[in-house]
This record gives C-alpha cells, sequence and structure tokens, in this order.
C-alpha cells in the first residue's frame, strides 16, 4: 500500500477559529485554513509493500500556496517519511533489539490521538507504543507522546510546534543513529528537493557535505517548490529540547535534512525520558536571516506549550 494521511473518509469537522479547521478520520486528521490545506497527521501505521511502517508522523506538508512539499515512501528511501523522528540504534540492556529508522523488528501502535483548538491554534495530541516484533511477548519499550501545535499564518509564514516525549518502559533503553560516521537520526524533514536549494543558518549560507555539519540552533531550506516562486521551511531547535543540537545532515539531492541527536554513540533514555522540542517555520521565501533570528528568539522566549 501506496504510504498517505489516509483521510478522504471524513468522520468529523472541528472548527477551531474562522481561519482554522481540522477534518479527522480513523487513520488521521487534516488541518486546513481559509480553504487552503496546511497539513496532515498520519496516527495509524503505514507500510510501504509490506515493509517498512510508520505512524506518528506529518504528511502531506504544504506550504502557504497549497504546494505539497513532503514526500512519503519515496523510490530511492521508501523508510522516508514527510516530517518524522527516528533512529537506526534501538537497544536495551545494551543489546540491539530493533532498527526503528526502517522499521526492522518493531512496530508503533497508537493509544489515542486527540484534536481541537487551543489558544487560537489548531493541536494534535497522540500517543503511540512502540513494540519489539522479534522479542518474546513482543514487550513495549517506549511510550511517545507527541503534541503538535498548527498556529493561523501570518502575512509571510506559519509556526508548527513540535513536543515529543519519549519514555522507556523497559530497563535500560537507548537510541542512536546510524553506526557511522554521519550518526543521522531525530528530528528528520523528507521533502521534495528543488534544484536550487539553498541552506542558511545563523546568518550564514551553509555547504552540504556528507557528514553532520556544526551551525545555529535553526537551519533553513529554501527553494523553488513550485514553478518560478521561492518558498521555504526553517527548523528551529529549543534550547530546552533533550540534548539540544546544533549539528545537521544536509543533503541535496534524494534525501532527508536531519538535525542530529544524539549521533553515532547511543544514549540511554532516563526513567522520564526524553523531551525533545521543535518548531517549522513555513515561509513565503521572503524571510531574511535577521527575520529568522528574531523568529528563533521570540520561540526560545515564549513558551508555546
Amino acid at each position: 500500500m501506496k504510504a498517505g494521511i489516509g483521510i478522504l473518509m471524513i468522520t468529523s469537522l472541528f472548527a477551531c477559529r474562522p481561519s482554522l479547521s481540522l477534518q479527522r478520520s480513523e487513520t488521521g486528521v487534516l488541518i486546513s485554513e481559509k480553504g487552503k490545506l496546511v497539513m496532515g497527521y498520519q496516527a495509524a501505521p503505514l507500510q510501504i509493500n509490506g515493509a517498512f511502517e510508520r505512524a506518528g508522523y506529518v504528511h502531506p506538508l504544504y506550504n502557504l500556496d497549497g504546494v505539497i512539499l513532503t514526500e512519503d515512501g519515496p523510490a530511492d528511501h521508501p523508510y522516508h517519511r514527510g516530517i518524522y523522528w527516528a533512529w537506526h540504534q534501538v537497544l536495551q540492556g545494551g543489546k540491539s533489539v530493533a532498527d526503528g529508522w526502517v522499521s526492522e523488528g518493531i512496530s508503533f501502535s497508537p493509544l489515542k490521538m486527540n484534536s481541537g483548538k487551543r489558544r487560537g491554534a489548531a493541536y494534535i495530541d497522540a500517543e503511540l507504543r512502540w513494540i519489539l516484533t522479534e522479542a518474546a511477548n513482543q514487550p513495549e519499550i517506549i511510550r511517545e507522546h507527541t503534541a503538535i501545535l498548527v498556529h493561523p499564518a501570518t502575512a509571510h509564514y506559519r509556526a508548527i510546534d513540535f513536543t515529543i516525549r519519549l519514555v522507556p518502559k523497559m530497563d535500560s533503553v537507548a537510541l542512536g543513529g546510524a553506526n557511522d560516521e554521519k550518526g543521522y537520526g531525530g528530528f528528520c524533514l523528507r521533502f521534495a528537493l528543488p534544484s536550487d536549494i539553498s541552506f542558511h543558518s545563523g546568518g550564514h549560507k551553509i555547504a552540504a557535505r556528507e557528514k553532520a555539519v556544526e551551525a545555529a540552533a535553526w537551519m533553513d531550506f529554501s527553494g523553488s517548490f513550485e514553478t518560478g516562486k521561492k518558498s521555504g521551511l526553517t527548523l528551529l531547535v529549543h534550547p530546552e529540547s533533550t540534548g539540544a543540537s546544533t549539528s545537521w545532515i544536509l543533503r541535496e539531492k534524494k534525501s532527508m535534512q536531519n538535525s542530529v541527536f544524539p549521533g553515532r554513540i547511543p544514549r540511554l533514555l532516563p526513567p522520564d525520558g526524553w523531551t525533545l522540542k521543535y518548531r517549522l517555520i513555513v515561509h513565503d521565501g521572503s524571510m531574511s536571516g535577521p527575520q529568522l533570528e528574531r523568529l528563533y528568539q521570540t520561540y526560545i522566549t515564549v513558551s508555546n506549550h
């Protein structure tokens, strides 16, 4: 089955303000504003040709003109899926028990999903169980609690907040990125890459390379996502996020973009888990470096959760 939001069968409609609305089905939620689609959240598990199970991620994500930015299950990397968070190394008691990046030895079981309005924005609160499928009795290894807050658009951008809490349900649980010098893993963006993609961070243009690059705590990805018109995405990493990172995997062709955490060396989850916090800015391509820096400073100063 080709992955997608799977929400054509609408079961309910919530109005969160005159400009924002949510459409909910058995498999996810679709958010729109003033008749334009904003984003979808896929709550139910999906697979690509019987493999690469994924659940609890954002796709499709649209720019301010209603153009789809993200990809789900692309041919070059079928395990990539829109806006998502995943790790190759899933360990328990120091031993590898699953690969969460390509969904080997693990599945994702939704427990509940709430959606509605909050402070003039649309929200999604979801809970998933990470299950070890190759272990005896298929135990739960991690409980995921994800909160997404979608703000109304301004003239030039929209902000979307993510708070992801991962709580271990077994002793000595650890997560790590790719077990190589790249170390990719964590919060990722898989979008259709335009030929003129550019990367900017902290007022500087950043060159992509094979290994992770060090930059500021935000990264902008801009280009011609639609013919003849530029738009962009900027990912902001909150300093209170567990292991707040300034390392980035950047790709110019057929791949995902990644705020790297924790890197190649796995890190144990404490009993109360990790809390990862990010803000995604979807903008019209007119945002300058100083403007994006001001948006970052606003984000880290004013709590939205």
